[in-house]
């Protein structure tokens, strides 16, 4: 860069802000404010092991594989570029290089919606003016749809926010130079940028003066490439080193192939107007234009650069796409709120009344459509943040991702994914209790050189596949953790660390026989088909307690059973943690009649309680019966006065 150059910058930077008024600086503050709050929302939820799917370690997998000159993503067994366009991950990868971890993908994330935030800001104070400019400012930062796409995971069209907003900003500028290099930018983020790009070609062919060919055909013609590239060339060859998302898992109701569903939109008119009309996606739509008070609708032109986005998750038949609780609403956010800004300047221009009036009411409108629309929408996000931020197991999931050595192959439940994704080899333990999310295939490959496996047992993944099958889910984990030579290495409630070829003392469950306990009269029954022979306190370390229970079936039962910890805290007896006796791999139905189901348990007290000492005791859940268990002992004082089996005090 030359001399010439470089002052020419430097007074175009000097000339901004010679032009910034009082106000801006308010507006600045205002979006330094929601800054702040959402990256430390973001870096709450990263260390304390909020993010729980599969989407944030995925990408982060690939983009640490990219930067190591590699694209084949362990996780799902696909190569990266068999699943989306996300071409943009190369543009980003020295970023990623620098500061190689799964939070840099989410600082990106919330940078490119707050930068979005400032192009808004400006085009607002020019169209109408500044009080309103700081109002949509203050709209933006509540808008349920961009909350929960800045809660949710990481998609790579979530970076989009940004350069939408500039696209924009050049389009209305006249500016094609600045469009264009914005327009490739954004056509690298994924595979449908192309239907927006093509759509301001379209529009330009009717709205532009000058120069309408080359905003039109270049656009246009941009798009068309890309398009083909993408979906007919680029993921088409890198699907054959792995299984990718089909068509027909989102539009096989339209149609086998994308051409067949083309035709079923332009000859079926009645098909598709039932299907975006229906009354789901109704109120899709009411959640997307209700916090804007609907002013969007005033100007069609502009929600006509995303209408082919709105038909790509009105059409899809996955519900997700049919929510705003995920990432979807990410890139329909700019032009929501773009029309929302030039309908109510035409709402203002047609509207004859004393303007501090209307002013005052346009305001108040407003505020009650976001203020409703949050409280309806966007009011749960309290209970999403305390579901990690008041997780009592976080201690004990630090302590487990440290026993992981940085370089090995490992697999874990869904919570460690992201934290341990900066690796070579990173497998989901998802495929071995279930089925693989991507490819659909039951006990999708493991690698067998995974010398380590950290699980969660109360994976809502795992609840939810259990759930649905017990029998199946128990038994892939229990002959996954049973045939190689794992050990344990560390438990923790039910958290737990594998190593393979450790060889430990400690295990979770083991098989023992009955008739080394013949004679011994048990300690209780549940429902009077499972009893507990005895339980030991093994070892009492700090503020764990090494608990053993030796379980043995009266009679065979389906139920399956939950263990609910309690610990006596002044005259309450507070529930610390649900456990579900077997770990989820082995059924109490399971147990043979002449075998004992030993089961260990590494109780973790809660940090805080007031100092001396406490009863900890046990509740009993019949799960399958959704009901408190009928609990009998012949042993005195082993029951408390609510049929708690108690197991001993603990002092802090």
């Amino acid at each position: 860069m030359n001399n010439t150059e470089e002052k020419t910058i430097k007074e175009k930077i000097f000339s901004f802000l010679s032009r910034l008024e009082a106000i801006d600086y308010l507006a600045f503050g205002l979006i330094g404010v929601f800054l702040s709050i959402w990256l430390i929302i973001i870096s709450s939820k990263y260390f304390n092991f909020g993010y729980i799917d599969w989407d944030l370690a995925y990408f982060s997998h690939s983009m640490w594989k990219i930067v190591h000159g590699q694209q084949f993503n362990t996780i799902f067994g696909i190569n990266f570029l068999s699943n989306h366009a996300n071409l943009i991950a190369y543009v980003i990868a020295p970023i990623y290089a620098i500061f190689q971890s799964a939070l840099t993908l989410l600082i990106l994330k919330i940078l490119s919606y707050v930068l979005g935030s400032v192009v808004l800001y400006f085009i607002a104070k020019k169209e109408l003016n500044w009080g309103f400019a700081i109002l949509i400012l203050f709209l933006y930062f509540l808008y349920p749809p961009a909350i929960w796409a800045n809660l949710y995971e990481f998609h790579f069209e979530t970076l989009a926010i940004f350069p939408l907003f500039l696209l924009f900003l050049f389009y209305i500028k006249n500016r094609f130079k600045p469009f264009l290099i914005t327009a490739i930018l954004i056509l690298l983020i994924k595979e449908n940028m192309p239907l927006i790009i093509g759509a301001f070609g379209i529009y330009s062919l009717f709205s532009k003066k000058e120069k309408r060919l080359l905003w039109s055909l270049v656009p246009i013609g941009l798009a068309i490439l890309f398009l083909y590239f993408d979906l007919f060339i680029l993921i088409p060859a890198f699907k054959r080193e792995g299984f990718g998302i089909n068509f027909a898992h989102f539009y096989g109701h339209l149609g086998e192939t994308p051409t067949e569903a083309l035709q079923t939109i332009f000859t079926d008119p009645a098909k598709i107007f039932g299907i975006i009309f229906s009354e789901e996606k109704r109120y899709l739509l009411l959640q997307y234009f209700l916090p804007v008070g609907f002013l969007s609708l005033l100007r069609p032109d502009i929600l006509f650069f995303i209408a082919p986005i709105f038909l790509q998750h009105l059409l899809s038949k996955v519900a997700p796409e049919h929510t705003i609780y995920f990432h979807y609403g990410a890139i329909l956010t700019p032009f929501i709120f773009l029309s929302m800004v030039y309908g109510l300047k035409l709402a203002l221009e047609k509207i004859k009344y004393e303007k501090k009036q209307l002013y005052l009411y346009v305001t108040a409108y407003l505020l009650v459509c976001t203020v409703y629309s949050y409280m309806l929408w966007a009011s749960s996000i309290d209970n999403v943040v305390g579901s990690w931020y008041n997780d009592r197991s976080i201690p004990l999931k630090r302590k487990a991702l440290n026993m992981v050595p940085k370089d090995v192959p490992v697999c874990s439940s869904f919570c460690f994914l992201a934290p341990l994704a900066n690796r070579k080899e990173i497998y989901a333990l998802h495929k071995v209790w279930g089925r693989d999310i991507v490819s659909g295939f039951e006990q999708s490959k493991v690698g067998d050189d995974v010398e380590y496996a950290v699980i969660d047992f109360n994976d809502s993944f795992l609840e939810k596949s259990f759930n649905a099958n017990p029998s199946k889910a128990s038994a892939n984990l229990y002959d996954f953790f049973t045939k190689d030579d794992w050990g344990l290495q560390y438990a923790g409630r039910d958290i737990a660390v594998f190593k393979k070829g450790l060889k430990s003392e400690d295990q979770l469950l083991s098989i023992l026989d009955k008739k080394d306990f013949d004679g011994m009269d048990p300690f209780l029954v549940l429902d009077g088909s499972l009893e507990l022979i005895k339980f030991d306190i093994v070892e009492y370390m700090d503020d764990v307690i090494h608990f053993a229970f030796y379980w043995h079936p009266v009679k065979r039962s389906e139920s399956i059973y939950y263990l609910q910890f309690y610990v006596e805290d002044g005259y309450s007896d507070a529930l610390q943690h649900i456990h579900t006796l077997g770990y989820k791999m082995y059924l109490p139905r399971d147990i043979g009649k002449d075998k004992v189901l030993r089961e260990d348990y590494w109780f973790a007290a809660p940090k805080r309680l007031t100092p001396g000492q406490h009863k900890v005791s046990l509740g009993f859940i019949n799960a399958t019966e959704g009901r408190i268990a009928d609990t009998e002992s012949k042993i005195e004082g082993l029951l408390d006065r609510y049929k708690k089996l108690i197991l001993g005090t603990y002092t802090n």
